[in-house]
């Protein structure tokens, strides 16, 4: 099993978004159960090896685990995937929403580029934070004002990566800072996560919360702005059903609804650092 979350992590996992799981987990393998077959990884021995985790770290463990059998499945080097261990969720609060105090304390502690992009994007589209970092300047299509939160290499889920318009605002911002490669990133590379990140802002402006906040504060807006539920469903990634999925932002009244309402909350917090765009009104 070492062996094999090893390989996964050399020739592929260690230029993936969640390396940083995938080294842990790696790490707690080759320390508890080095010499683990696969075909013994038993649903009873994966319980034993995520002992003492909450529940949402066991799961994500297992799931990189899988995620590397699977792969070595597909190489052909194993013949069967043992079954995965079903991790029951124990219920959280989750994040709190943010309100616009919070963001405008937080926007204004941004200092750098990369900070301002990922809180412009997540602000004006309500998206997951790892899909803010994994977007790339090719899915930003400023010719049609959308943007593609799908990477077309990657293996869709069941978190569903939507194509959301671009309000006015953002659309501008992000034509002043266009470039090539990931939209958020470090010296041209992608940043390994976003906690640190958000932490180091939050300190700085005097807030607590967390970037899951940002997401749960534009739906809570969107919604009190009157934005159509089935506006609402398809920024935040909620299936609509059938085609409409698919082909829902070919329409010019692509949530229009939605896009207004996202531009109303920027000029509420207002960061000065959009002050030439929001002067645009």
């Amino acid at each position: 099993l070492v062996q094999i979350i090893v390989r996964y992590w050399q020739l592929y996992a260690k230029d993936i978004f969640g390396a940083g799981t995938v080294k842990l987990v790696m790490g707690r393998v080759a320390m508890l159960i080095p010499e683990m077959r696969v075909t013994a990884f038993t649903p009873i021995e994966q319980e034993k090896f995520v002992a003492g985790l909450c529940s949402a770290t066991a799961k994500r463990y297992l799931g990189q685990i899988h995620a590397a059998l699977n792969w070595a499945k597909q190489r052909e080097e194993i013949s069967a995937v043992p079954t995965k261990l079903k991790i029951q969720g124990a219920d959280r609060p989750g994040a709190k929403p943010l309100n616009v105090g919070e963001l405008h304390a937080i926007c204004n502690a941004a200092k750098s580029t990369r900070q301002r992009l990922f809180l412009a994007i997540a602000i004006a589209t309500a998206q997951r934070p790892a899909h803010v970092l994994e977007l790339t300047w090719d899915r930003v299509d400023f010719a049609t004002g959308v943007i593609d939160f799908q990477d077309p290499d990657r293996k869709r889920t069941k978190k569903v990566r939507p194509t959301v318009p671009m309000c006015p605002v953002l659309q501008q911002f992000l034509i002043e800072h266009r470039s090539i490669g990931p939209v958020v990133s470090r010296r041209g590379r992608r940043l390994s996560g976003h906690r640190t990140m958000f932490r180091r802002l939050c300190k700085a402006a005097g807030v607590t919360g967390s970037a899951y906040g940002i997401r749960k504060a534009a739906a809570t807006y969107l919604r009190r702005q009157g934005v159509p539920e089935m506006d609402l469903k398809g920024m935040l990634g909620h299936r609509l059903g059938g085609n409409t999925d698919r082909y829902a932002h070919l329409d010019p009244r692509f949530m229009e609804g939605a896009k207004a309402a996202a531009q109303s909350l920027l000029y509420e917090i207002s960061p000065s650092w959009l002050a030439p765009h929001l002067e645009l009104r």
